[in-house]
C-alpha cells in the first residue's frame, strides 16, 4: 500500500462514517419493509431501501476502488515523496463521498416535489416527507443540491484527471 492511499482510504473511510451518520434521521434503510401492512407503504419502503442502498453503499465502494487503484498504478502520486499539494489533493478527494447524501437530498426532493400527485417514484410518503423536510431544514431546491453534489465531486475528478 503507497502512502497516497493511504491517505486517501483514512480520510475516505472516516467522513464516509460522518456521512452516513449525519444522514441518521433521513430514514435511510427501511429494513422491515416486509413488516409493512399498508401496501403502498410497503412499495415505498422497498423503492427507498433498493435506491439508498446504491446510492450509499455500492456507489461509493465503486469510488473508493477506482480512486484507490488510480492512486496505486499513477505515476504522479507513487513518488518517493508526497509534497504538500498531493497530500491535499488527496485528503480533499476523499471528500467526494458527500456527493451520494447530496444526490440523494435532489433526488428526494425532485421526487417528492413532483410525484405525490403520481405516487409512482416517490420515496416517501407525504407525511413522512413533510417531517423529515421540516426536520432536517432540508431546502426544496433540486438545482442546489445538484450543484453541491458537483462541488464535492470537482476535487475527487481533479485528482483522476492528474493521475492519468
Amino acid at each position: 500500500m503507497r502512502d497516497s492511499q493511504t491517505i486517501f482510504s483514512v480520510f475516505f473511510a472516516v467522513l464516509y462514517g460522518s456521512m452516513l451518520t449525519g444522514s441518521l434521521g433521513l430514514e435511510l434503510f427501511p429494513w422491515g419493509w416486509p413488516a409493512e401492512k399498508n401496501e403502498f407503504k410497503r412499495k415505498i419502503l422497498k423503492r427507498r431501501l433498493l435506491c439508498t442502498i446504491l446510492i450509499f453503499n455500492i456507489f461509493p465502494i465503486f469510488m473508493f476502488y477506482f480512486a484507490y487503484k488510480i492512486l496505486g498504478e499513477s505515476r504522479y502520486f507513487c513518488d518517493k515523496q508526497l509534497t504538500f499539494c498531493k497530500i491535499i489533493l488527496i485528503s480533499l478527494s476523499s471528500f467526494s463521498i458527500f456527493g451520494p447524501y447530496r444526490l440523494f437530498h435532489a433526488l428526494m426532493i425532485y421526487l417528492g416535489e413532483k410525484s405525490f400527485a403520481y405516487s409512482k417514484f416517490n420515496l416517501y410518503d407525504i407525511i413522512d416527507y413533510n417531517i423529515i423536510i421540516d426536520k432536517r431544514n432540508i431546502r426544496r431546491s433540486v438545482i442546489g443540491h445538484l450543484i453541491a453534489t458537483c462541488y464535492y465531486f470537482l476535487p475527487y475528478i481533479l485528482l483522476l484527471i492528474i493521475a492519468f
